[in-house]
C-alpha cells in the first residue's frame, strides 16, 4: 500500500506506483511542492496571532472541555503533505477543493476550541492542563472522565497511555496535596486517608469484558432502582503505589481487542475503560471519587471499511453507533445548560453511555467534568476524515451566549442564580449555615461557584468555618450534617433545573417547530465555526 511506502515529489515516481493510490490522490501528490508553500505561507501569516497559553484555570471553570490534538507525519508517511495546524485554541485543516474543470485549490478550514495540541506537545504537557485538574476534583467525590476520539490511526492510544502513566505517578502525592489542601494543619498519613481502586474494561455494544481478567465476559453495566449506575463483574484492585497502577494498566492493555485495519495494524475494535474509585475513610458516608479514562474505538468512514467482511463491517457500523451516542449526549447536556428549550438528553442509548449516566444527568447531585481530546492525522490522505473529526468536535462546544438572559429571567430560588449575597442569605438561614462564619466560608463565591465545590472541599470548608467549637477546638458540625448541608444545596439546584425541564416538556414542538430548532442549532453551530 501507498501509505508504507516512501514517494518522492515528482509525478514520474507517482505514475510508477499509481497501481495503489488514486487519480485524484496521484494529481495532488504531483502538487506536493505547489501546496507546501502555500501552506507556508498561511502559517507565517497567521503566526502574527501566536499561539495562546495553556491554562489550568479555564478549565476549571467548564464543565465540558473541547480539544484537539494532531501527532507528527510517521516514517511511512513522509511522502505525504502534512495538512494540519494547531495554534491554541485554533486548529486549521488544509483540504483539496477540486474545481469542475480539474483546477486543484488548497483550503484553509478554520475552528476554535477549549484548547489544540500540536505535534510538538508531549503527554505529560496535555496531562498538566487537563487530567490533573481532574484529578484533584474526584478526591473530593466528584465524577470526572476523559475521551480520546479520533480515526483509527490518529493517535488516541498513545495520549491514553501517556496519560494513564502520568494518573498513575501523580496519583498518590496528589491525594496528600489535596488533604493539606483541605486540612492543612493536621498530620496526614502516607495513604492520606484514601483507599484507591482501579478496573479496566472495555466495551463492545451491549457486551463487556474484563481486562484484569483475562478478557473474560463477565461485565455489566445496570442502573438500580434508586437511578446508580452499578458496574458488575469487573475486577477491583486496590493500589498503593504508581507501579502497581502501571502493572495493571499493562495486563489490561495485553487483552485489549485488535485488529489490522487499512489504517493501523492495532486498531482498537472497542471502548477501553480504565476507572479509579477514590474513597475517602475519614467520611465513608461520602459517594466515592470516580475518574475514567475512555480510549474510543477508532472511527472508520466507507473507504476504511471497503475490504472488510460482513461481521467487521457490522461491527464498524455498532461501533460507529456508539460513537455518534456518545456525541449526541455530551452535545445535549451543554445544549440543555444554555438552551431555553427542551432539550433531552439520551444517556441510555448504549452501555457505554449509560455507564456516564452521572456525566451526562443534570440531576445528578454532584460536580461532573468532561474532556474530550479529539486526534487528528496530518496526512492529507486522511483529511476528508480529519474533517469529520473536526465536525464531531465543533457542536460539543458550545458556547454559553444565552446564560446571562436565562439567569436574568430565572427565579431566585436557582443556586445557579445567586450572587453572593443571596449565597449568604440563604447560607444563613439554613440550620448549619447559620453556625458558620460566612466571611470565611465564601467570602466572594457565587452560587455557580459554590455549587462547583465538590463534597469533600465543602465539607472541608464547613469544619474550618464553623464558628462553635468544643474544648479541643474541633468543630460541632459533624461530617454527617456538613454533607446533609452540601445535599441540601445541590437539591435546590436540581429543583431548579427540574422545573425548567417540566415548563420546556409542556411546549415540545411538533414536527415544523423541531425543523426550526434544528436549522437554528445548525446556524449556531456554523457561527462557532467562524469564531
Amino acid at each position: 500500500m501507498l501509505h508504507r511506502q516512501s514517494a518522492s515529489n515528482s509525478a514520474e515516481s507517482i505514475s510508477s506506483t499509481s497501481d495503489g493510490i488514486s487519480p485524484k490522490l496521484a494529481k495532488v501528490l504531483s502538487k506536493k511542492n505547489e501546496f507546501l508553500t502555500i501552506i507556508g505561507h498561511h502559517n507565517a501569516t497567521s503566526a502574527t496571532t501566536p499561539s495562546q497559553p495553556y491554562s489550568e484555570s479555564n478549565e476549571r471553570e467548564r464543565d465540558v472541555t473541547i480539544c484537539l490534538r494532531t501527532r507528527p507525519l510517521l516514517p511511512h508517511e513522509q511522502w505525504s503533505i502534512h495538512s494540519v495546524k494547531m495554534a491554541n485554541p485554533k486548529c486549521t485543516v488544509f483540504s483539496i477543493d477540486e474545481k469542475f474543470d480539474g483546477r486543484m485549490l488548497l483550503k484553509p478550514n478554520e475552528s476554535s476550541y477549549d484548547m489544540t495540541f500540536g505535534e510538538d506537545v508531549g503527554n505529560s504537557e496535555i496531562h498538566a492542563v487537563t487530567t490533573r485538574e481532574l484529578l484533584r476534583t474526584v478526591y473530593g467525590g466528584a465524577s470526572a472522565t476523559l475521551f480520546a476520539y479520533g480515526q483509527t490511526g490518529s493517535g488516541k492510544t498513545y495520549t491514553l497511555n501517556g496519560i494513564e502513566e502520568c494518573v498513575g505517578n501523580e496519583l498518590f502525592e496528589m491525594a496528600k496535596a489535596y488533604r493539606q489542601r483541605t486540612t492543612p494543619n493536621v498530620p496526614i498519613p502516607d495513604d492520606a486517608d484514601f483507599d484507591i481502586f482501579i478496573s479496566f474494561f472495555e466495551l463492545f455494544g451491549n457486551r463487556g469484558f474484563d481486562l484484569l481478567n483475562e478478557r473474560s465476559e463477565t461485565v455489566q453495566i445496570m442502573e438500580d432502582v434508586f437511578g446508580t449506575i452499578q458496574v458488575k463483574g469487573t475486577t477491583e484492585v486496590q493500589v498503593s503505589a504508581p507501579e502497581q497502577v502501571h502493572e495493571r494498566v499493562r495486563i489490561a492493555t495485553s487483552y485489549r481487542r485488535t485488529e489490522t485495519t487499512f489504517k493501523n495494524t492495532t486498531s482498537s475494535r472497542s471502548h477501553a475503560v480504565c476507572r479509579f474509585r477514590i474513597v475517602d475513610k475519614r467520611r465513608p458516608s461520602a459517594e466515592p471519587g470516580i475518574l475514567m479514562l475512555i480510549d474510543l474505538a477508532g472511527s472508520e468512514n466507507t473507504a476504511d471499511a471497503m475490504y472488510h467482511d460482513k461481521s467487521r463491517v457490522a461491527e464498524t457500523k455498532e461501533l460507529n453507533k456508539s460513537l455518534a451516542a456518545i456525541k449526541e449526549c455530551i452535545r445535549t447536556r451543554s445544549l440543555a445548560l444554555t438552551s431555553d428549550k427542551m432539550v433531552h438528553i439520551p444517556y441510555r442509548t448504549t452501555r457505554l453511555t449509560l455507564l456516564l449516566k452521572d456525566t451526562f444527568d443534570l440531576t445528578v447531585p454532584r460536580p461532573c467534568k468532561t474532556i474530550v481530546i479529539a486526534h487528528l492525522s496530518p496526512s492529507i490522505v486522511d483529511t476528508p476524515q480529519s474533517l469529520m473529526t473536526v465536525r464531531f468536535a465543533a457542536p460539543l462546544r458550545i458556547i454559553a451566549s444565552k446564560r446571562d438572559d436565562m439567569a436574568s429571567n430565572s427565579e431566585v430560588e436557582n443556586p445557579a442564580t445567586w450572587t453572593n449575597q443571596q449565597l449568604r442569605d440563604w447560607f444563613s438561614r439554613d440550620l448549619i449555615g447559620a453556625k458558620l462564619d460566612l466571611e470565611l466560608f465564601c467570602p466572594y463565591e457565587t452560587g455557580m461557584q459554590m455549587c462547583r465545590l465538590s463534597e469533600g472541599e465543602f465539607v472541608a470548608r464547613v469544619d474550618e468555618c464553623a464558628t462553635e467549637r468544643n474544648a479541643m477546638g474541633e468543630s460541632r458540625i459533624s461530617q454527617i450534617e456538613a454533607s446533609k448541608f452540601y445535599i441540601r444545596l445541590w437539591r435546590k439546584l436540581i429543583e431548579a433545573r427540574t422545573k425548567v425541564r417540566k415548563e420546556k416538556l409542556k411546549y415540545r414542538p411538533n414536527a415544523k417547530q423541531q425543523k426550526e430548532r434544528d436549522l437554528e442549532y445548525l446556524r449556531m453551530y456554523g457561527e462557532q465555526m467562524k469564531q
